[in-house]
């Protein structure tokens, strides 16, 4: 009883595989995010405390990451709401907390106290004999507090908690950004005669969307890609191409969603954080653990792709560009912008025969996602099946959703959206972990 008072007062915090997100509601995020911030600071705090003669792997490693796993958790639920179901609720509040949980964790890689265990326990007799997965765990974990700042003076670490606090306002700003102006166009088409060429599944989400804005009579169109990539690939109408295309080009740029400063401002924040860290520019700080290891290596491997594919990218410019003088009977040489797709796909299709949209009906979303299952079994022996799932809006009404075969008989998994799937992996009896898939785009 005492588990369930909790998962309902803390909904953010249920330790449960399958998430109750009927119960993630933006006005459990603050109490949640604070009650597993205050949390994950005992434990610290009891982290720190440790003797050296319990400093064993258990106690470092995984005691440490037991200190944030349910910080890590929830506020990972907050940011996935935030990215698949954002609203100005959730926003707010997400937008409230930020600081705060950017601060907790720049804190824990620049404390010495915290740095100073680990490298005790490094130079251990455990830690020196540890192999495999373990003494990876331990090589990255070491390498995250390096790179972060743990050897930094205090002056320089103060300076770079706050650039990274800078980085995360400034970061959630432009996505928000980027969202809302995206979210904001939209164009209505009343003449039918405007959408001559789009195909018949194109037309029905614009009419479908068109409707649901009280506007039965027209056709609606929105800069997601699902509604404008068909415009600029199919649509006969120049015009109402360079119009969508036109307004993609100004997502972000027009006010009050113009990202113009704030891109300015983040670079010049994660060159400063690069220099605080001992590196010349950003790219060698992001690349530092990857394969290039250094920007320079990464920059001159896309110059010399770019290099190698130029001519033939040039040679197919040129014969798009004489087809459209060809098709358009015009003497300029020049495609603009919106073009290309629309030309790409009247030249692939008539001297090919190949039409895209010939082949959506053979190739329905359960079809491919199935096929896609079946090539994982094949390749690793697993079994990928779909379980049952429901969604509960806010009024508590419950829609279910029966998963297409091979499906596993149990209750339906709460899920987020209706157009939410969910799959199981197995190996047999074993589950070795479950898959998410959303195909429909969330917006207004």
């Amino acid at each position: 009883m005492l588990n369930l008072h909790y998962k309902r007062v803390h909904p953010f915090l249920q330790n449960h595989f399958h998430f109750d997100w009927s119960q993630l509601k933006p006005s459990h995020i603050e109490p949640d995010i604070r009650l597993a911030l205050s949390q994950a600071q005992k434990k610290i705090a009891a982290f720190k405390a440790l003797s050296p003669e319990e400093l064993t792997y258990e106690n470092v490693l995984l005691g440490f990451e037991n200190c944030t796993r349910e910080l890590s958790r929830a506020w990972g639920l907050v940011g996935h709401l935030d990215s698949v179901l954002n609203s100005p609720e959730l926003r707010k509040v997400y937008n409230e907390l930020l600081p705060e949980v950017t601060a907790f964790y720049t804190s824990l890689t620049l404390d010495p106290e915290i740095w100073k265990i680990f490298k005790a326990y490094a130079c251990t007799a455990e830690a020196q004999s540890l192999a495999g997965v373990r003494r990876r765990f331990l090589e990255e974990t070491l390498a995250d507090f390096e790179e972060n700042g743990a050897d930094l003076p205090s002056v320089q670490k103060q300076r770079l908690a706050e650039v990274n606090a800078q980085l995360a306002e400034k970061t959630q700003k432009y996505s928000e950004n980027v969202l809302d102006s995206t979210n904001a166009w939209e164009l209505f088409v009343e003449d039918e005669k405007r959408l001559t060429g789009l195909p018949a599944s194109a037309l029905a989400a614009a009419k479908q969307s068109a409707q649901a804005k009280g506007r039965p009579e027209a056709w609606r169109f929105t800069l997601h890609q699902p509604s404008v990539f068909p415009v600029l690939q199919y649509a006969e109408d120049a015009s109402l191409r360079q119009q969508c295309w036109e307004a993609l080009t100004q997502v972000g740029l027009r006010e009050p969603w113009d990202n113009t400063a704030l891109v300015s401002s983040i670079l010049a924040l994660r060159d400063e954080k690069a220099r605080l860290l001992g590196k010349n520019h950003f790219a060698d700080f992001t690349t530092a653990r990857r394969m290039a290891r250094r920007g320079e290596k990464a920059l001159a491997f896309i110059e010399d792709m770019a290099k190698r594919i130029r001519p033939q990218f040039e040679k197919e410019v040129v014969e798009l560009e004489n087809y459209r003088a060809t098709c358009e009977k015009d003497s300029v040489r020049i495609l603009h912008p919106w073009e290309f797709g629309f030309y790409a796909e009247k030249m692939r299709k008539e001297r090919h025969g190949f039409d895209d949209e010939a082949l959506r009906p053979w190739f329905p979303i359960d079809g491919v996602i199935s096929g896609m299952f079946s090539l994982f079994g094949n390749l690793f022996g697993i079994q990928v099946v779909a379980r049952d799932t429901v969604f509960i809006d806010a009024e508590g009404k419950r829609t279910v959703v029966r998963a297409a075969e091979p499906r596993v008989e149990a209750e339906p998994v709460v899920v987020w959206h209706p157009e939410v799937r969910f799959y199981e992996i197995r190996d047999g009896s074993r589950h070795l972990g479950s898959s998410v898939n959303q195909s429909a785009v969330v917006h207004g």
